[in-house]
């Protein structure tokens, strides 16, 4: 088959098997892959997951490997690695009674999938899985060896992917369908922190509702008067404009507030504009000390000890980096990978492909030069971590067109004469 076929062939390829993907998605999204600690490193269902990729990658003849538990790959063809970065875990089901459908039963309605994980990150995974059944079910050789690589810890700690990269090869270059179209080239830079400090008050304690990923929802301060609850509406904690912060909440109506409340009114609207955003997630108070952990992310290139540093100066508090802080990712315009991107994307899309920057983390941080490319389309509303995840499938599918193109792309570069120039282009 011809390389200019490919991408429309993987869309026939698809409409045949059909029945075969949905099934094999449905399969993996049965498998409750939360990460625990009832098996090292992530549990028994992480574990399982890979184990259920493995049996498929098998049964097509795909070259694989477990990296002792804690991610593992599959790949085809021979020449430069190029990476497909996806995770195999998802967050847990938080609000069960929200969920309009089994979550862990998907459900295909409207040709819309839904179920935890069919957008975050296991649809995504399974479709480009496909990509390689596809390469190899039809013999296309790319000059490249294509190699997805699956994490198993991406909701939390980054150990699965961290602990690969120490045993494994880096691809030159690679992708992360964890995101959105057009081209994600910018991910802000992530620093969890968590401030304390000392100040005396007359109120027994305040006590919220925390979790690091979310806008705080619910604040319990005890003064003399007796218990009062501050409500907020959650969001993600990279869009925390989007939700209502019941601890700022608490900040602007408590009659008696502490000093620190008027700093975190202030830091919380000066950061929250432009390049910058800030969450909140918990704040505690006992004993006359009070705990605050917030969420700073950033689009400059600026240090993290910068960070660090301004948020220690301002608030006159001790400053601990939590262990979940993230790099930023920058990928410039006008690097050859971009162009390879951007021919790809308009190769299916018909237009011109836009650089967007986004709050969120993908795998694709950890790469020499990598971007999250998709799925998600403008518009889409998927509800990641939250009930009722979703995902066309269709959208999968015009996914799969475009990370062909990709790879087609890719081929015809590798293929160049020029090759050890745009390498020396590419490790920059």
């Amino acid at each position: 088959m011809r390389l200019t076929n490919i991408c429309g062939g993987i869309s026939d390829f698809m409409m045949d098997r059909e029945k075969d993907f949905l099934e094999d998605l449905s399969g993996l999204i049965a498998i409750n892959t939360e990460a625990s600690d009832d098996l090292k490193p992530f549990g028994k269902g992480v574990r399982s997951g890979f184990d259920y990729l493995i049996e498929i990658a098998r049964k097509y003849g795909l070259n694989y490997k477990d990296v002792d538990g804690y991610a593992i790959h599959i790949d085809y063809g021979t020449g430069p690695l190029i990476g497909l970065l996806c995770h195999v875990d998802t967050v847990g089901i938080y609000e069960p009674d929200k969920w309009l459908t089994a979550p862990f039963e998907m459900t295909l309605k409207d040709q819309v999938l839904y179920g935890r994980g069919v957008n975050d990150n296991k649809g995504p995974l399974m479709a480009c899985l496909y990509l390689l059944i596809y390469l190899k079910s039809n013999n296309i050789q790319l000059n490249n060896t294509i190699r997805l690589i699956v994490g198993g810890a991406e909701e939390t700690t980054w150990e699965g992917i961290k602990y690969y990269f120490e045993k494994e090869e880096m691809p030159e270059i690679g992708i992360s369908p964890d995101g959105n179209f057009p081209i994600v080239n910018i991910e802000k830079g992530v620093r969890y922190l968590r401030l304390t400090g000392n100040e005396d008050a007359c109120l027994d304690s305040i006590k919220s509702t925390g979790d690091k990923s979310k806008v705080c929802s619910k604040v319990i301060l005890k003064d003399f008067d007796g218990e009062t609850c501050y409500y907020g509406i959650s969001a993600p904690s990279r869009h925390p404009t989007r939700g209502v912060n019941a601890i700022i909440k608490m900040c602007e109506t408590y009659k008696n507030p502490l000093e620190i409340f008027e700093k975190m009114k202030h830091f919380y609207k000066k950061m929250n504009k432009g390049d910058f955003t800030c969450n909140y997630s918990s704040f505690n108070y006992s004993g006359n000390t009070w705990t605050l952990d917030l969420d700073i992310r950033w689009v400059h290139d600026i240090l993290e000890k910068e960070v660090d540093d301004l948020v220690a100066e301002y608030f006159n508090a001790s400053v601990e980096v939590l262990k979940e802080s993230k790099d930023r990712l920058y990928v410039p315009p006008k690097d050859p990978f971009i162009g390879i991107l951007k021919r790809a994307y308009k190769e299916v899309f018909n237009k011109e492909a836009e650089l967007v920057t986004k709050g969120g983390a993908s795998y694709a941080r950890v790469l020499k030069k990598g971007v999250a490319f998709g799925p998600c389309q403008e518009g889409q509303v998927p509800n990641q971590h939250q009930p009722n995840e979703n995902q066309s499938l269709e959208g999968l599918y015009k996914s799969q067109e475009v990370y062909m193109a990709f790879l087609k792309e890719c081929g015809a570069f590798y293929e160049t004469k020029n090759y050890g120039n745009h390498q020396n282009i590419i490790r920059k």
